[in-house]
């Protein structure tokens, strides 16, 4: 593995050539230990044109970051026509092939889900983020692994008992992609609801124009970790809110990263009952697990109101999500022998 040269194509955001955040908070962090660690040598490649594969040991492919069938194809035929091979590895976080025509995302990367079909089918090998998107995959008896999102452990941390006093706020965050997530939230925190819970939502990364009945927080940032840094200095909240509705084909693979999110704010969660969430909290005594009737989420919230309670919540939660958090040296040596395997198995077969 030392010197390995490594070529990395991340999925962009935007026509600043900003890194996507699934780019920032898996791959692109992951390439940059794995150099730190083995002295490999990676380059960041944009086109597929301006790649030779003579100059590689292997390739790296985040999410999105190939526009077109033609552009997979050219790769791929370039790739394999090297002596030795270059594999490639596809780094995919959700199943974006799954994503239905109504969602909010769905006409923005629709233009380039053919090509990730076609890369999900090729390449030498997937890295997914969870083991429900690893069962979705339509790669029946080829390389797939598991390496889960990344996780800031030194952030993991529990509010004491006096940052929840007087706080009647709660806190909801995520991406423009859940909004739909957001607004079944409404009855909780709209005066006009029967459900209302006399309790003060605020918003942070999503920005609508139906912002009566919440107020937003401007935390955005394209680094992750900055967004990250922002969101932990925020005080004066009682709990943080991670619904996922499961009817969205996309949701169902979707990582618990939200949950470790929270984490680093210190506060407590009332988390959607489904598999990713239930993972990671004990319903009770780590947060709370929470079906789709909206009368639990006030129930929960109700309890929460108590200062001591949510304290007690949130320590057992850090101390709890401290022991699952997969470390950096784990994935690090996970990545390590996928590539070493690969590399390995696909020089052979030129052989």
């Amino acid at each position: 593995m030392k010197g390995l040269r490594i070529a990395y194509m991340p999925e962009l955001v935007g026509s600043g050539g900003l890194l996507s955040p699934c780019s920032s908070i898996r791959t692109d962090y992951y390439l940059k230990r794995l150099a730190r660690v083995t002295e490999a040598k990676i380059r960041y490649i944009y086109q597929t044109s301006s790649l030779d594969p003579l100059e590689y040991d292997v390739l790296f492919v985040n999410r999105l970051a190939i526009p077109t069938v033609d552009d997979v194809q050219f790769l791929l035929d370039h790739v394999r026509r090297a002596a030795d091979g270059v594999p490639v590895i596809l780094d995919l976080d959700d199943d974006l092939l799954a994503i239905p025509p109504d969602h909010v995302d769905y006409h923005r990367i629709l233009p380039r889900l053919q090509a990730l079909s076609l890369l999900i089918n090729e390449a030498d090998a997937v890295i997914v983020s969870t083991p429900e998107l690893a069962q979705a995959l339509p790669r029946r008896g080829k390389a797939l692994h598991v390496i889960p999102n990344r996780v800031l452990i030194p952030r993991i941390r529990a509010l004491p008992e006096a940052a929840f006093r007087g706080s009647s706020r709660v806190l909801y965050f995520g991406t423009s992609s859940h909004i739909h997530e957001l607004e079944s939230l409404q009855p909780l925190f709209d005066s006009r609801s029967s459900l209302y819970t006399g309790l003060d939502l605020v918003v942070a990364g999503i920005v609508s124009s139906d912002s009566d009945w919440y107020t937003t927080l401007d935390l955005l940032h394209p680094c992750v970790d900055t967004f990250l840094d922002r969101l932990s200095k925020l005080k004066g909240y009682r709990c943080g809110l991670a619904p996922l509705r499961l009817d969205d084909p996309l949701n169902r693979t979707k990582s618990e990263i939200k949950i470790f999110d929270y984490a680093y704010t210190g506060l407590p969660v009332i988390a959607a009952s489904c598999p990713q969430y239930r993972r990671m909290i004990c319903h009770g005594h780590t947060g709370f697990l929470a079906s789709d009737k909206l009368e639990e989420w006030a129930e929960y919230l109700r309890v929460l109101q108590s200062d001591r309670f949510c304290a007690e919540v949130a320590a057992e939660a850090a101390a709890h999500l401290s022991t699952l958090a997969p470390s950096d040296e784990v994935i690090t040596s996970e990545l390590i022998q996928i590539i070493s395997t690969i590399v390995d198995y696909g020089r052979r077969q030129v052989v």
